[in-house]
Parts: structure tokens; sequence; C-alpha cells
């Protein structure tokens, strides 16, 4: 997966602090499926918190409160499984999600440490990752 540095040629930045986010009926009545900048949770970061523009995705959400920057959030796991069951034709439930930053492992521009772990295992003793699972039948990210 990508890391997203820019949008629209405005830089990304992480957010501070957690947030809070009610999705209403009204969110939800007015939003549109596969579609990270009109679904029901972008309706809401629009509505409460004044933003100027907000897209949603799987894993993320980023959100334009000016014109110099976007704000990038996780996107919480219950507002996830929302999101996959409004794509796939299902109701969007009305809800309070608690919308956190992106942990300092996963940011932009974080390094990982090349330095030899003494606690690691050696290749032969790690155990396989399972593959990734990929989501079909909802919203792709497209950002340039």
């Amino acid at each position: 997966m990508s890391v997203v540095d820019t949008i629209e040629g405005l830089p990304v930045v992480n957010a501070k602090r957690p947030v809070m986010l009610h999705v209403t009926p009204q969110d939800i009545k007015t939003a549109r499926k596969f579609s990270p900048g009109n679904c029901a949770v972008a309706k809401a970061c629009m509505r409460e918190w004044k933003v100027k523009e907000a897209r949603v995705h799987l894993s993320r959400i980023y959100v334009r409160c000016n014109e110099k920057n976007w704000v990038r959030y996780l996107t919480p796991r219950p507002m996830r499984s929302e999101i996959i069951a409004y794509d796939r034709g299902g109701e969007f439930l009305p809800s309070v999600y608690k919308v956190v930053p992106v942990c300092p492992s996963k940011r932009t521009g974080k390094k990982q440490s090349q330095a030899p772990d003494k606690n690691r295992k050696s290749p032969a003793l790690r155990k396989k990752r399972k593959p990734y699972t990929v989501v079909k039948g909802v919203r792709i990210a497209a950002h340039k």
C-alpha cells in the first residue's frame, strides 16, 4: 500500500488528536455509493467539522480544512464495515465514531530502524504471513 503525501498538489499532514463524528440519517440519505467524497461519512465530516472537503476510504479519512493542506485520520474498523456494507448494496446505519490520528509507525516519512534487533526471530523461525485480503465491490483509492 502506498502512502499518500499529496492530494491535488496539497500536502497531507497527520491529525494530532482524536475527534468524534456523528453520522446522521440525513448524511446517509444524501450519500452516494462508491464515492469517497460523497459518502455518508464524508457528508458528516463536512457538516460536523465544517471542513471544505472530505474523502473517506477504507483505511484513511482525508479532510481539507483550508487551502494549505489535507489532514489524515485512520478509518475506524466499525466505520470501515459500514462502508463495505453500504458500497455492496446494504444499509449504512447512523452511529457515533471516534476517529483517531494515524499511529506513529504508519505515518508518512516514518523511517524503519535498520539496526539488527536481538529479539527478532531468524527468518527460518518466523511464521509466514497470510496474504492480504482484497475487499472487492467497494470504492477505490485514486489519488493524484
